[in-house]
């Protein structure tokens, strides 16, 4: 489908920005709401009772099930509803354009293999951060939290 000059998302790009991540937040509340009552109907639990049970060891592929389809949704969907409104093609606006040369290629395999290397770089200069001795306390027993649950 393509939209035409009268488009809802005819407006500047600091508007579109504002927008975007309006659609986003709510994208993201959604998310949980949606993947986490889905979660709730398979197992038969109720809301409340959810983070309890996926923080227990037999339910880690239900939880991480969970957290896929939130990311999808809050990720996912603002980007294809302003794709999907905005002037033209609505996958040509998400980047799913032809490859015209092999030159593309050979960019998008660098920057993902720079962006494995600056990940772990990243990681090791967060950890360099100086925090105070109760605030490092904290993170340290939610990281340990998560790994014996995972």
């Amino acid at each position: 489908m393509e939209s035409g000059l009268n488009s809802i998302f005819a407006m500047s790009g600091p508007m579109r920005l504002a927008l975007f991540m309006a659609i986003t937040g709510i994208c993201m509340i959604a998310g949980a709401f949606i993947s986490f009552s889905i979660v709730g109907l398979i197992m038969h639990a109720s809301l409340a009772d959810m983070q309890t049970i996926l923080l227990s060891p037999e339910h880690v592929m239900m939880a991480q099930f969970a957290n896929a389809l939130a990311s999808v949704i809050a990720f996912g969907g603002p980007s294809i509803a302003i794709a999907f409104f905005a002037k033209g093609y609505w996958l040509r606006n998400m980047g799913f354009n032809k490859i015209n040369n092999v030159e593309q290629v050979i960019i998008v395999i660098v920057l993902a293999i720079a962006g494995l290397f600056l990940s772990g770089a990243l990681g090791d200069l967060t950890e360099k951060i100086p925090l105070p001795t109760s605030m490092n306390a904290w993170a340290k027993s939610m990281e340990d939290q998560y790994k014996k649950h995972f």
